[in-house]
């Protein structure tokens, strides 16, 4: 927050002085139960982390429904550079899909948002493949792979 300027309100400490706790509790506004901040853009300048829990982001994807179908798998990516350790996974296509990998594979439910330990070989193409009855009809299928 050292890029704020002027005197900070209420006589609280300087901006550049505010721990993440207190500017969570000055961002929440709790008659609502809502933050105040609403972030529409981020600057080319700013530096996102590739790295999470001691991973490395090896791909990210953002399959699109129309890809997804009942019929053939949809190849996500023919090979990463890594052994992936761990799949992210986001599903707003509201559909069971499942996801292979070599001779492995597994299924995620309708609207999953988690992550799942695995253990993919470089080089190993990842497909996913629509388990229900008809094709999803709107929403993506966001795939991080950390290694």
């Amino acid at each position: 927050m050292s890029s704020q300027t002027g005197n900070p309100p209420n006589g609280n400490l300087s901006w550049s002085d505010l721990s993440s706790q207190q500017i969570d509790q000055r961002a929440f506004q709790e008659a609502t139960d809502t933050y105040r901040v609403d972030i529409s853009a981020v600057e080319a300048t700013v530096v996102l982390p590739v790295a999470f829990a001691g991973l490395n982001v090896l791909g990210s994807f953002n399959i699109p429904y129309t890809a997804i179908s009942t019929g053939s798998p949809y190849t996500i990516t023919a090979g990463l550079p890594g052994n992936t350790k761990q799949l992210l996974l986001s599903d707003t296509t509201g559909q069971t899909e499942k996801i292979t990998f070599g001779s492995s594979f597994f299924f995620t439910n309708p609207g999953c948002e988690r992550e799942y330990d695995v253990l993919v070989p470089a080089g190993t193409p990842i497909t996913i493949q629509s388990q229900e009855a008809s094709n999803p009809t709107a929403g993506n299928y966001i795939l991080t792979a950390l290694g």
